[in-house]
């Protein structure tokens, strides 16, 4: 097994570590943050808990973005680094 990932290129490898990475994030935001914004959205607890939970929300979903970004320009310049 570890015979042929040494023919992966590296670029496939540093998108599927990516693409993991932004699954974990994702992953943490609907259980962490989501759920705090649904507990406070129920409570009426706009402003302080709400407003929280979604900056932090807005903030990972940034980051996700970003990794989607360089994770698509890894794909288009990985073979031709190749």
């Amino acid at each position: 097994m570890m015979g042929e990932m040494a023919r992966v290129p590296a670029y496939v490898q540093a998108m599927a570590g990516v693409g993991i990475l932004m699954m974990a994030i994702f992953m943490h935001v609907y259980f962490a943050p989501f759920g705090r914004l649904k507990r406070a959205l129920a409570a009426e607890d706009w402003k302080k808990a709400g407003g929280a939970a979604l900056g932090q929300i807005r903030v990972l979903v940034g980051v996700n973005l970003l990794l989607g970004i360089a994770n698509l320009a890894v794909a288009v310049l990985g073979p031709a680094t190749h």
